[in-house]
């Protein structure tokens, strides 16, 4: 790690990982192009904001990438509404994230890309670490991505990094219940 203007840290790809760990998240793939700790962070926070047995559920059912409900899309089966955080929600984890940890924002460490993507959908996307990008257009019970890490339970002010509500399925729709998650 090495420290920044304000005594804000740079963090490493390490330090993420062990990051990552210390709140039970593991078996994040690297993918190639995405090897720079904010991206790492990114990855993680897709993770980080959904309960354990959503995970499971996920992977069972093949998952790869990032967690989300896609496989019920096959076999002609409607695909139920997701009460997890989206990807606006896994924004503003990660943007809790370095105000939790100390760490600079990716925009502000120097080492940033000249060339970002405005477009959304490449490892240079500047809007993943803007505090005013985390709207979602899609999420059906929470657009704003800080409400819906509030919805399942994550609230960093108390130590509290993963949610405390944990998936249940009535039919093939998924709901929250409620568990305990001690905090970080």
């Amino acid at each position: 790690m090495t420290r920044d203007k304000g005594n804000l840290i740079i963090p490493t790809v390490a330090d993420v990982q062990a990051f990552s760990h210390s709140i039970g998240v593991s078996g994040i793939t690297i993918t190639p192009g995405y090897e720079k700790w904010w991206n790492v962070l990114h990855e993680i926070g897709h993770f980080a904001v959904k309960p354990d047995g959503y995970i499971a559920l996920w992977r069972q059912h093949g998952g790869l990438g990032v967690p989300q409900m896609n496989w019920f899309n096959s076999n002609g089966v409607v695909k139920p509404d997701d009460p997890t955080p989206d990807e606006w929600g896994a924004r503003a984890w990660c943007l809790l994230a370095l105000e939790f940890n100390g760490w600079v924002s990716p925009l502000d460490c120097g080492k940033w890309p000249a060339s970002n993507d405005w477009e959304g959908r490449s490892r240079n996307n500047p809007y993943l670490w803007m505090r005013n990008q985390v709207t979602s257009p899609r999420h059906p019970f929470y657009k704003n991505g800080f409400e819906q890490l509030e919805a399942v339970g994550i609230d960093f002010s108390r130590g509290i990094l993963r949610p405390t509500q944990e998936l249940v399925t009535v039919g093939w729709q998924p709901v929250l219940g409620w568990h305990s998650r001690q905090s970080a």
